[in-house]
């Protein structure tokens, strides 16, 4: 058998269940964001056909026809095989061998890679996914390590048992995806029909009360957003925000938008403020993704297509497994269109825009972190 897997678990960090009944429940929001003479006068149908693609999700789908297999020769660890007789049993010892890498495209949400159904196996699979970050695309790659004196055969045999695994958890998945997917309309429709019955309501109970008709105002004045103090009692985190940004937009957002959120008083994990010459910086973001209460996710065009970032947007999503809001996001450069072809799930999450400036960002995130304590 291989001696050596590249075990990144499949469908292991978070619950698909929850994670849609989360998705689902920004609908009211979504509606809300509707002007109400768009809401009073459209049609049911023209409404729902509307705001259904912000929430459809496309399930995990594997093109097995057009995957393709690179090897390498490496030198492969046997020290654990129990077959294999040494003069001293202190490793590590090492035999010629070969990787091979199985690049498997795939089409849907790559959120979904990470998300446990309901219907689920002990043993999960393993693969590295590396999606495109400008639509619902990507590659799983499969890492198999054996030796050479083992024969390609026996990798075959564990890729193939990874490989069932995967398909059965893809199945899983795809059954739950479609159930909670056919509910769309009619959850989209009770909540249009929701806020249309509060907005009747309310319109003839004020008539009634002041015996005059009562229209939607067209242009609310501004009201100034200015945040209130945080309240910082009881056990506090050791960190306020963890910011989660490309090195690219660093210089023009990133950076600018740290300091601002400091000067206000809060606590901030940012790389330029925690890091200096010799530290670790895989075990400085670990700590700052830990202790955070917040994570700050700048979502631009260079995020959706880098890798790290990425990563510590999934250790922020862990976090929310639970249910518990943990992630702040900012739209830098990007819209909803960027987003959603990259995952309706996190498209559908309200967003500071970078556009709005730097002030009323920053008053944006001061007001959701003081009502998410």
């Amino acid at each position: 058998m291989p001696y050596r897997r590249y075990r990144q678990y499949l469908f292991s960090d978070g619950d698909l269940s929850a994670t849609l009944r989360a998705h689902f429940e920004k609908i009211s929001d979504r509606v809300a964001q509707l002007s109400e003479a768009e809401l009073m006068g459209s049609e049911l149908e023209d409404l729902r056909n509307q705001i259904l693609p912000d929430f459809l999700v496309a399930p995990l789908a594997i093109d097995l026809e057009n995957q393709s297999i690179s090897r390498e020769e490496i030198q492969v660890d046997v020290t654990g095989d129990g077959s294999r007789y040494f003069s001293s049993d202190r490793g590590p010892h090492y035999v010629p061998g070969t990787r091979l890498s199985f690049e498997i495209p795939f089409t849907g949400d790559p959120m979904l890679w990470k998300l446990k159904p309901d219907r689920w196996q002990s043993v999960f699979p393993y693969g590295i996914v590396r999606s495109s970050g400008n639509d619902s695309t990507g590659v799983l790659e499969v890492i198999v390590d054996f030796p050479s004196d083992v024969g390609p055969e026996r990798a075959k045999e564990t890729f193939d048992r990874n490989l069932r695994s995967v398909n059965f958890y893809l199945d899983s998945q795809r059954t739950q995806v479609e159930a909670e997917m056919s509910k769309l309309p009619g959850l989209i429709d009770r909540s249009i029909e929701s806020r249309k019955q509060r907005i009747a309501k309310s319109t003839s109970s004020l008539e009634d009360i002041f015996g005059a008709p009562v229209k939607a105002r067209t242009a609310p004045p501004k009201i100034p957003n200015e945040p209130k103090p945080i309240d910082t009692s009881g056990d506090a985190p050791t960190l306020d925000v963890f910011i989660s940004h490309a090195s690219e937009d660093k210089d023009d957002f990133a950076r600018p938008l740290a300091r601002a959120l400091r000067d206000e008083g809060l606590s901030v994990w940012f790389d330029e403020f925690e890091l200096s010459v010799g530290d670790s910086l895989r075990r400085s973001i670990d700590r700052g993704l830990a202790s955070a209460r917040f994570g700050i996710v700048i979502i631009s065009k260079h995020f959706l297509a880098k890798e790290w970032p990425q990563k510590e947007l999934d250790a922020l999503v862990g976090r929310e497994s639970d249910g518990v809001k943990v992630i702040l996001p900012v739209w830098h450069k990007v819209d909803v269109k960027n987003v959603r072809k990259y995952s309706p799930m996190l498209a559908d999450r309200l967003a500071a825009v970078s556009s709005s400036g730097i002030e009323a960002v920053v008053a944006d995130l001061i007001e959701a972190i003081r009502k998410g304590r």
